[in-house]
């Protein structure tokens, strides 16, 4: 998404890595996803 990208942070040309919370620390829906499949051990 566009809005929570660490774009050239910390360092001038790093690669862009998605965040897992948006804007208001909320966690967004692919979290849920994550913890599900490290707690059980299954990919989907």
């Amino acid at each position: 998404d566009g809005d929570s990208w660490k774009n050239n942070f910390p360092a001038r040309g790093r690669t862009d890595y998605p965040l897992l919370f948006d804007r208001d620390h909320q966690p967004k829906a692919v979290v849920t996803q994550l913890i599900e499949q490290l707690s059980t051990g299954k990919d989907k």
